[in-house]
Formats: structure tokens, C-alpha cells, sequence
């Protein structure tokens, strides 16, 4: 595994005003907010980052295992590849999906319901709920986050169905070669695990930071309350975000200017 500490300043996000109202003081700093949450699986493997619930259902059903690998054997798979990352925004309208077949992609949260991904990331628990709630009847292979695998893991054993063909615990965060409490965790966790990869360069498509009209394109299922919210935060975090070797190309037209990155257009990569 590649280690990296990123340069990452932080602010006052509505996460950090939620810590102020509910934790000790010494919460607010993002080092001490992960470690404060690591835990150990039964057999001693990780640390984690997990929460109340998520440490619960580690306990009750024990380590990783079978289909579910530890993410760190990801590492170096697909050196000097072009990975693509598809974010669920209203410029996917644009793109031809079938265009990326054959390709590395990764689809974050609910883009994985518009095509087949070579890997669906999940790196919230929340998606994860929201996620199961809908029966996606397709099997994937998922990139998640331990807080997230062990709710996907839970599901199969209350539903005795194996939803995924493998899922991939990643521990970047509790590296914090993902900065520890980004409000960009989806898309920080696919790029690093990409660049673990070996990938030499990311596209990133749908990602309308912007916010054009509605966020989300037409046919992924969304709330009406993440419809409502701002990516301000999102976008502040991007802006810091970097990594050594790497390249991150943006291909959304409604994020020129709003993201660091280079951009091209989606026909300009033959979408």
C-alpha cells in the first residue's frame, strides 16, 4: 500500500458544528475523531472506522471474510491504467454508457444503478441502507468502507442471499490517505483506490459540482433532502485534494472552473 498525507485544512462544515453540540471538545480535530472510532475486528484485524452500529454488527458477526477481502489486495492491479469515475449528476444525460464498457470504472453511490461498473464504491453507511433498501438485482463488486461492509455483510445474513460477488474493505481513511472526515468521502475513496491501483490517471464524469438544475440525473433514485443540499463542502475538499503520480481529469461540463482539475469534454474522450 502507498502511503500519502495529503495537505488538508478544515473548516467549520456542518459535521464540525455537529461535533461541537455533541462530543468532547477534543472530537473537533479530525485525527482524534477517526482514532476515537477505530476498533478492532474479533480476530484483531484492522483498526476500523466504525461507528456505535457498525462496531455492534463486527462483534456480532466477527471478522472479514470469504467475499469479504481486505481492499489493501487491490493494490497495484492495474498499473498505468485509465480509471473512470462515474459520479450520478445530470451531465451523464450526455454520456454513453455503453461507451465504457470494457473500461475500469467505478460508479460512486447511485450511479451504480444506471450501468455496470467494474467496482461500486459505497463509503457511507447511510448509502449503504439506502442502497439495500432498493434490491439492486444485479450483483456487484463493491469497494466500501468497513462501516459500510459490515452492513452489507449483515444484510446477506438476515437475507441468507449473497447480494455481491466480492466486496473490498479498504482501510484508506483509517491510513488517512483519505483525509479523515472529508465531506468528499465517496469520490476521495474511489480516486485513492485507484491510484492504489497503480492507475497513472482518473476521469471523472458526472460530477456536477455546480449543481445545474436538478443534481441528479434523470433515473437514480435519490432523496428529496440530498436534492436540497449544497456542494460547497464537497467542492472545497476537492480542491485540496491531490495525489503523487496522479492525474485527475474532469469531464464534466458543468465543473470547469469549480474543480482544480484539467478539463476535457466527454466527446473528447470518445463518450
Amino acid at each position: 500500500m502507498k502511503k500519502y498525507r495529503m495537505p488538508f485544512e478544515y473548516w467549520e462544515d456542518d459535521h464540525t458544528k455537529l461535533i461541537r453540540k455533541t462530543k468532547a471538545p477534543e472530537f473537533v480535530d479530525p485525527d482524534y475523531y477517526v482514532e476515537a472510532h477505530w476498533h478492532s475486528a474479533p480476530d484483531g484485524s484492522g483498526p476500523y472506522f466504525l461507528n456505535r452500529r457498525c462496531l455492534k454488527l463486527i462483534r456480532q458477526h466477527g471478522p472479514f471474510k470469504g467475499r469479504y477481502v481486505d481492499g489493501e489486495a487491490l493494490c497495484d492491479t492495474c498499473v498505468g491504467d485509465d480509471a473512470y469515475i462515474v459520479a450520478p449528476g445530470p451531465s451523464l444525460k450526455e454520456v454513453d454508457l455503453s461507451a465504457l464498457e470494457g473500461k475500469l470504472t467505478f460508479a460512486l453511490n447511485s450511479a451504480g444503478f444506471l450501468f455496470s461498473p467494474k467496482y461500486w464504491v459505497i463509503a457511507e453507511s447511510s448509502y449503504a441502507m439506502w442502497m439495500l433498501d432498493r434490491q439492486h438485482p444485479v450483483k456487484r463488486e463493491v469497494i466500501a468502507t468497513a462501516r459500510v461492509a459490515v452492513i452489507l455483510r449483515a444484510e446477506e445474513v438476515k437475507s441468507k442471499h449473497e447480494h455481491w460477488t466480492k466486496v473490498h474493505v479498504v482501510r484508506w481513511e483509517e491510513e488517512k490517505i483519505v483525509p479523515p472526515r472529508t465531506p468528499a468521502v465517496s469520490l476521495s475513496n474511489a480516486l485513492v483506490s485507484a491510484w492504489e491501483m497503480g492507475c497513472k490517471r482518473a476521469y471523472l464524469l458526472g460530477v456536477d459540482l455546480s449543481k445545474p438544475g436538478r443534481p441528479y440525473v434523470e433515473g437514480v433514485p435519490h432523496t428529496e433532502e440530498g436534492a436540497e443540499n449544497p456542494f460547497d463542502d464537497q467542492v472545497r475538499a476537492m480542491r485540496q485534494f491531490q495525489l503523487p503520480g496522479f492525474e485527475i481529469v474532469n469531464c464534466s461540463p458543468h465543473s470547469v472552473g469549480v474543480l482544480p482539475f484539467s478539463s476535457v469534454s466527454y466527446q473528447e474522450v470518445g463518450l
